[in-house]
């Protein structure tokens, strides 16, 4: 899929992140025994301290050996698979993340595979996708699109 939309999401300090639902990732896998690779080129703009988690069907995924955070540090806020960059600089100047994960598909119900952000430190951000933060567009405030695509791999 393109996703065209300029959309903000909050980035908070707690929780399990806000899910970037303009980027969700549907699939009906064929055996529960797949494993479900997805991935995501994003466009956007958001302070270097995000981290970007894996949600499963609105829940964060927690399954060993696959879980949406580094298992090293924990499920604690500054755990991610991704983070933001550190330009210093939120507001005119967008950046691309390529993400890729892979899941066991455990059902062959529809499926829904969602990044979310949230925030590393005691403090809540804003993420722009497919713009700046500062602007849906404009001179100096590029705007961009993001693709997302998940693939059934048979086991």
């Amino acid at each position: 899929f393109p996703s065209h939309d300029s959309s903000t999401f909050t980035a908070s300090q707690s929780g399990y992140g806000t899910r970037l639902t303009d980027i969700n990732l549907s699939i009906t896998p064929k055996f529960a025994t797949s494993l479900l690779l997805a991935q995501w080129m994003i466009n956007g703009e958001v302070h270097q301290d995000v981290n970007f988690v894996l949600h499963r069907d609105n829940a964060l995924i927690t399954t060993a050996g696959y879980t949406g955070y580094n298992s090293q540090g924990g499920n604690a806020r500054w755990s991610g698979i991704a983070t933001g960059y550190y330009d210093q600089n939120q507001d005119s100047t967008p950046s691309n993340w390529f993400i890729q994960f892979a899941v066991p598909a455990v059902t062959v119900s529809p499926t829904v595979l969602s990044l979310a952000v949230r925030g590393s430190g005691p403090n809540d951000y804003t993420f722009a996708l497919n713009r700046t933060i500062a602007s849906t567009g404009s001179d100096n405030n590029e705007a961009g699109i993001s693709t997302g695509t998940i693939w059934e791999i048979a086991q």
